[in-house]
């Protein structure tokens, strides 16, 4: 029949979808984007099926996994580290004990293994290989939900604010931050943007002690208890 669209299947996910839709030919716009980086559709959903490609929202385990993978960078004294999804990586909404129906947010963060000298160093001393973590400790959000944190700032203004809320960043030994903002900028699906940046003892060690700036942006994993 005339103005018919031609119907394809995907090759990873299953789904039906309007093959003239895709820039590849045995994938849906979804799946093509997630794995090549192709330009997604812009789907609107009615009666489970977007009605611009046709798509079911159906994934395959595998465009699951990286569409939930964690991912970011550490900025530390202008040298970056890689987050790695580990067990330890974990973005976290409590409930409150403080006022109940809302929510609190804290996270732990690893990153990956590798080399590292702060620049005051340079020259000085031969790098180390490091692998920083933080920890930021529940913030209370006097929020119900999830989505109403979106675009919330949580700030430690102070090195005693730091040492009372027991956050750390740990490079050489654990320590607390001189200051940070943490920002909850958006959530799509399971996963939640969130940005910091603020300074930290980079190294306790030494006398005085030194301190570096640092910034982050990471996409986390919720997870509600």
């Amino acid at each position: 029949m005339s103005g018919e669209k031609e119907i394809s299947i995907c090759d990873e996910c299953g789904s039906e979808f309007y093959k003239e839709t895709s820039d590849m030919m045995g994938l849906c716009p979804e799946c093509a984007h997630i794995l090549y980086g192709y330009p997604n559709c812009e789907h609107v959903f009615q009666n489970g099926r977007c009605v611009k490609c046709y798509w079911n929202g159906k994934e395959s385990e595998y465009i699951h996994m990286l569409k939930t993978k964690q991912t970011g960078t550490l900025i530390l004294d202008g040298q970056e580290f890689n987050l790695l999804d580990s067990e330890n990586t974990r973005l976290n909404f409590f409930e409150s004990d403080e006022e109940e129906g809302t929510l609190t947010i804290s996270l732990d963060l690893d990153f990956e293994r590798k080399l590292f000298q702060l620049k005051e160093d340079e020259g000085e001393s031969e790098p180390e290989e490091v692998s920083p973590q933080i920890i930021i400790n529940e913030h209370e959000t006097g929020k119900s939900s999830i989505d109403e944190i979106i675009g919330d700032d949580y700030e430690v203004e102070s090195v005693e604010e730091a040492e009372e809320r027991e956050d750390m960043f740990y490079v050489y030994e654990h320590e607390p931050f001189i200051n940070y903002t943490l920002s909850v900028v958006e959530k799509e699906g399971e996963m939640v943007h969130i940005r910091m940046e603020g300074k930290a003892i980079a190294d306790g060690y030494s006398r005085p002690e030194k301190i570096a700036d640092f910034s982050s942006d990471f996409w986390l994993r919720c997870k509600k208890d």
